[in-house]
């Protein structure tokens, strides 16, 4: 296809489909609040938690455990055990952490700060009398994370929490005509739609944390699936006129999508699929991190396209050429 971008344009003869119209809020809804919080794990956690701290050599590190009432308390909930018995009886799902991730934690009774992540739930095989252990990692420590499909010792099980990350649809380069025909009702073509298997990428970024992920779009059964991390590169689209005067654009998917960490930490030892709708979808271009423009993805044969809804807060198309 000669032309990434075209004005107005008509697909086999008809005009393109306009965005869908988002529905009336009842008269009654409370307003959003002006600075919600983003998804987070710790959503699924226990209301009643202990948590404490170690810096290791992943950053700092936190333990969390669920507060337990004394034995002898019965029903009076306000008679706790206390912070160092309660760390005494995960005493062995701490053992084995620090044996799985060549830590030390010489941990003390803290509070869970902004910038970490939970990540793992860890609990005994052996002995459900042990109270499940939350773990917070810092972003940043990722990375450095040993494989967490592994089960240390054979005793523990591992469940890991989901991550939300931005999903890349594709990244092109377009001409500087093509570029100025962005604008409200235009189409953009997703060039990597178009391919057998459609490669994107999955990026995490929490604070200064950055770490990315090659999937791949199933469109015969609107999945997600897992791709070939040197595949996957190669395969997203910079065009057929790629030259110094183009412009680099990327479509982002507006709605974070939420993946287990340990498919993150080690993709090629499980299987993966998730169901993913894309039809409708909002989307946004960008333009070296800045919003160009935002609109709606609809099908374009036997690939996909953007119907521009209209210009986005980053330059305008009259600011290049």
């Amino acid at each position: 296809m000669s032309m990434a971008v075209e004005a107005a344009v008509s697909v086999e003869g008809e005009a393109p489909p306009e965005p869908p119209l988002q529905e009336a809020a009842p008269e009654d809804a409370s307003p959003p609040e002006a600075d919600q919080a983003e998804p987070s794990a710790l959503l699924s956690m226990p209301a009643d938690m202990q948590w404490y701290a170690a810096n290791t050599r992943l950053g700092q590190v936190h333990i969390g455990l669920e507060v337990q009432p004394l034995p002898s308390a019965k029903h009076d909930t306000s008679k706790v055990v206390g912070k160092a018995a309660l760390l005494a009886s995960a005493e062995m799902l701490i053992q084995g952490l620090e044996s799985w991730q060549a830590i030390e934690l010489d941990l003390e009774p803290a509070k869970v700060p902004a910038d970490t992540v939970l990540a793992l739930r860890i609990h005994s095989h052996a002995d459900e009398s042990i109270p499940p252990a939350f773990v917070a990692f810092e972003a940043k420590a990722f990375k450095q994370l040993n494989d967490v499909t592994l089960q240390f010792a054979g005793e523990f099980g591992v469940d890991s929490f989901n991550i939300p990350l931005k999903l890349t649809l594709d990244s092109m380069s377009v001409s500087i005509e093509e570029y100025n025909l962005i604008s409200a009702g235009a189409m953009v073509l997703l060039p990597s739609s178009f391919e057998a298997s459609w490669p994107v990428q999955a990026l995490f970024s929490h604070g200064d944390a950055r770490q990315s992920m090659p999937l791949g779009i199933d469109r015969s059964n609107q999945t997600l699936t897992l791709l070939d991390q040197t595949a996957s590169v190669q395969a997203m689209h910079t065009g057929s006129n790629c030259n110094a005067n183009n412009v680099q654009l990327s479509v982002m998917l507006d709605d974070p999508i939420s993946l287990p960490l340990a498919l993150m930490l080690s993709p090629r030892a499980q299987a993966f699929e998730q169901p993913l709708s894309l039809i409708n979808a909002a989307v946004t271009i960008t333009e070296n991190g800045r919003a160009l423009a935002v609109g709606n993805i609809c099908q374009v044969g036997s690939g996909c396209g953007i119907v521009v809804g209209g210009l986005g807060s980053g330059l305008s198309t009259s600011e290049i050429g």
